[in-house]
């Protein structure tokens, strides 16, 4: 259905960030979840909803690693412009590791 989406609607940033939260849960392969959150960067390199999904797809409890977390969630910190709402990616990966802890 949320591949239809993305059919449906190409430049709609939701649904592949939907994929990513359906990806984790059905444990697709963090290659899948980066491929998905690249197709939605394509389209809204900010999109909360997606640096939402990503970060904690990749967080160790996920099957990830906190390496993986940090390599990706500082590259919106750093490329997206202040006061970007992408930005939030670097607090929810602090806030994974912390949990973690």
């Amino acid at each position: 259905m949320l591949i239809r989406a993305t059919e449906l609607s190409p430049d709609d940033p939701y649904p592949w960030s939907q994929l990513i939260w359906t990806g984790t849960g059905l444990e697709v392969s963090k290659g899948d979840i980066l491929e998905r959150f690249t197709s939605m960067q394509e389209r809204d390199p900010s999109y909360i909803y997606g640096w939402l999904a990503v970060v904690p797809s990749l967080a160790k409890k996920w099957g990830g690693s906190h390496e993986l977390m940090f390599a990706v969630a500082p590259h919106g910190d750093r490329e997206l412009p202040a006061g970007s709402v992408g930005r939030v990616g670097i607090v929810c990966a602090h806030e994974e590791r912390r949990l973690c802890l």
